[in-house]
């Protein structure tokens, strides 16, 4: 269920009985009368479910998911012991009253299970490490993730918290390494990114599970057993093309990220929007980038692409190109100018991220915003709550992009019949985007 609320409120799940959240009871019924709650038949029996909320201006959304705590009654059904024994053993300092195998049997069962004893938490939080494990898997040569990065380190200074900064792109086992050089080096907890979908996590979950240590991932929007923030990439790509559509662009390219990435989160909304728009949309193309995120890879994608635009005669040539982010969007509007290609006299441009250099470029970009601020301030405060109670429940926010409107795209004279006819030289049809 998702609550639009006028008001700007505080960060809360809104999940019913969650002890973490402070809507509960009354006050969690008044804020849902206050959206409409009754008038949507809203019951008792819904609101033990999860629920979403949007989160005033920001348009922040929040979803809290309640962890499967380990408690002394799972390890003692697990033991077959009874509960007073392992209570014993673990939270009372009564160790020596059993014998030496089952004491060693217990905490062996409390290790493998994640069971944290009474008290522990709270020590953890007083004498846990300040320094804060910070790892980059991709290149820093995206002006984005530099961004990223100095906006992160400004927040956790507020906090007095020290980055230890690791940059990783190769492989998943030299992530892995890097997790392991900061695990040993007992630093305070993780944050890593950008993680867009669970097979980033494949080679390195097992290192972060059954650890008493926050983890805050960024990136995407998924499910999964650690905290999140995340920008709706797939809501910002679909509002993009929709501002194309809007100013009478019929023939577009979207020019994406390398597969199997994109493949797996981006293509389906190429295919909604196609469904959406079949009967005014003449075609929509794809087109990878297989070149790599270097700038020099980066730019002879953008030649080829340029090379290949203008092959096709000009009653069929795509007349605008939503781009997967501004690097690409800024490198193929250089890539245009080397050819007297002007922007957006013959070719409108879209970006993604809303980079400080995209307002300066010689044509002013138009681009979705990412809200860098916003998602560093989330990042932080997920991280110091999980920082000082490790049991908290689990939450993923997801950041809404918004439309920066430029000069890059002009409005131009709709086709008046869509045909759909493919173009290969620009990329795929719409009906092939729909097979």
């Amino acid at each position: 269920m998702c609550l639009g609320l006028d008001e700007r409120l505080p960060f809360s799940c809104l999940r019913l009985g969650c002890p973490d959240c402070r809507w509960v009871g009354a006050g969690f019924l008044q804020v849902l009368n206050a959206a409409g709650g009754k008038k949507m038949g809203v019951g008792l029996d819904v609101l033990n479910a999860p629920t979403y909320l949007f989160v005033g201006t920001l348009r922040i959304m929040e979803k809290c998911v309640q962890p499967q705590n380990v408690t002394i009654r799972d390890i003692a059904q697990k033991l077959n012991l009874s509960l007073t024994t392992v209570s014993d053993v673990l939270n009372r300092g009564q160790a020596h009253r059993y014998s030496p195998k089952t004491v060693q049997k217990i905490r062996q069962a409390m290790e493998e299970m994640g069971y944290i004893p009474m008290g522990t938490a709270q020590e953890l939080a007083r004498t846990r490490s300040r320094r804060v494990g910070v790892v980059i898997n991709r290149t820093l040569m995206n002006p984005y993730f530099s961004r990223i990065l100095i906006a992160l380190e400004r927040q956790l200074a507020e906090e007095e918290m020290r980055m230890e900064l690791l940059l990783e792109r190769e492989t998943q086992d030299s992530l892995r390494e890097s997790i392991r050089r900061l695990l040993a080096d007992n630093v305070g907890g993780l944050i890593l990114g950008p993680v867009y979908e669970p097979l980033d996590l494949a080679g390195i979950q097992d290192l972060l599970e059954n650890r008493q240590l926050p983890v805050v991932l960024f990136g995407g929007v998924f499910e999964s057993r650690f905290d999140i923030v995340g920008v709706d990439h797939e809501q910002g790509i679909y509002s993009n093309l929709h501002y194309l559509l809007q100013r009478g662009h019929r023939r577009i390219v979207y020019l994406g990220l390398p597969p199997p990435r994109a493949d797996y989160s981006l293509k389906p909304v190429l295919q909604k929007f196609a469904r959406d728009f079949y009967d005014r949309l003449v075609w929509l193309g794809l087109v990878w980038n297989d070149y790599g995120s270097e700038y020099s890879a980066m730019f002879n994608l953008c030649r080829d692409f340029v090379q290949r635009w203008l092959t096709v005669p000009h009653e069929f040539r795509a007349t605008a190109v939503c781009c997967a982010n501004d690097q690409l969007a800024l490198t193929l509007m250089r890539a245009l100018a080397e050819r007297g290609v002007e922007v957006p006299a013959d070719l409108s441009v879209i970006g993604f991220d809303n980079l400080p250099e995209s307002e300066y470029w010689h044509t002013p970009l138009t681009t979705q915003d990412v809200r860098v601020d916003e998602q560093m301030k989330a990042i932080l405060k997920l991280f110091m709550r999980r920082y000082q109670d490790t049991g908290a429940c689990r939450r993923t926010i997801c950041i809404e992009p918004f439309l920066v409107e430029r000069e890059s795209v002009r409005s131009v004279e709709p086709d008046r019949e869509p045909n759909h006819q493919p173009y290969s030289a620009q990329g795929v049809a719409v009906d092939e985007i729909l097979s």
